[in-house]
């Protein structure tokens, strides 16, 4: 095959500019002298000269090519900005997504701790008043609301009707007092007991369980807020209240009297579990706790050597301390099963 046959074959067939090259005649170049004068310039034919047209032709094409490589890439380019945009706009999406998430999770959490039964949010919280235990036995000498260093240490009078307590003791749980969890101090009018009691009354509080101090002590805030401002009472109605983790929270305290109905015109102790234990069964740490509250009781002579234990569903129509509560406090030493609602 001739070199221009073969550069004929590399154009469009049926083009004019085939059809020329292909007939080996090229229209003639018209040249003007810089006197004016035009005069025609034979080209050289592919015939007559195939190295340079096929050169010229190779020469054209790789200028085609040239724009074609950059307008492919230009292409690329733009396909691949698009693709990164698409991306990012996912990304920053599903941040969002994410982020909202987060927030709903709080705020639910928030919500849904503050189910105990009270929904009022917490007053800004006023003057801490001091833990106060009986001041013709006893008086405070230290305390630590550290978890590192947990406990409160009393200074005991020694005395016949007191179980000859020991001068110093440490208390065998954790207490924390009111101040410690900001409560509220009680307001005026707050009736105090006289001592020994006769009588506990276990109950809970039928809402969400704790296990740090930061944790409780937004529930008792809660809790102290409701029945201050809803049920009309003087303070958080329970005396002390024991979270999942066994650390007992002050709330009237030793000498004030609970808000529970009296047993035998007799006001009760009353120890709380932070929960609902309908659904839950009490921890060991609770068990342990509460006993040792009691115990520590009779051994300050906060409580008779025979006082009576019950749950607070035996003084009045209510499901309170919850199913597990009462199977479990059925088995301790001073539980005593009669009924008091008529009482």
């Amino acid at each position: 095959m001739s070199v221009n046959k073969t550069c004929d074959m590399k154009l469009v067939r049926g083009s004019t500019r085939h059809r020329t090259l292909a007939s080996g005649i090229l229209p003639p170049i018209i040249i003007t002298s810089p006197l004016g004068t035009q005069h025609s310039s034979p080209v050289s034919s592919p015939v007559s000269n195939p190295g340079v047209y096929c050169r010229r032709r190779s020469e054209i094409k790789d200028g085609f090519g040239s724009q074609k490589l950059s307008s492919l890439v230009q292409t690329k380019r733009r396909a691949f900005s698009q693709r990164s945009i698409k991306l990012l706009g996912a990304l920053a999406i599903a941040l969002l997504v994410v982020g909202l998430g987060c927030v709903v999770h709080l705020w639910l959490q928030n919500y849904f701790s503050s189910k105990t039964g009270q929904q009022p949010p917490p007053k800004e919280q006023g003057g801490k008043s001091p833990l106060q235990v009986p001041n013709r036995q006893s008086h405070w000498t230290s305390s630590s609301s550290s978890q590192d260093a947990p406990g409160l240490e009393y200074q005991v009078e020694k005395s016949p009707d007191c179980n000859n307590a020991t001068p110093v003791t440490r208390l065998p749980f954790i207490l924390y007092s009111k101040q410690d969890w900001g409560g509220q101090p009680s307001k005026k009018g707050t009736s105090l007991f006289e001592l020994p009691v006769l009588c506990v009354i276990i109950s809970h509080t039928a809402g969400s369980r704790c296990s740090t101090l930061s944790y409780c002590s937004k529930l008792l805030r809660d809790i102290q807020s409701y029945h201050v401002d809803k049920v009309a009472s003087l303070d958080i109605g329970y005396n002390f209240l024991i979270s999942d983790d066994g650390a007992v929270y002050e709330g009237r305290g030793w000498t004030k009297r609970s808000f529970h109905k009296r047993v035998n015109d007799q006001p009760c102790l009353a120890v709380n579990f932070i929960g609902h234990y309908g659904r839950n069964a009490l921890t060991s740490k609770q068990i342990s706790a509460a006993k040792s509250l009691l115990d520590y009781a009779v051994h300050i002579c906060v409580l008779d050597r025979e006082y009576k234990l019950l749950g607070q569903s035996q003084t009045f129509n209510a499901d309170s301390p919850g199913q597990y509560a009462m199977e479990e406090i059925s088995k301790w030493e001073h539980y005593t099963p009669e009924s008091f609602k008529n009482n």
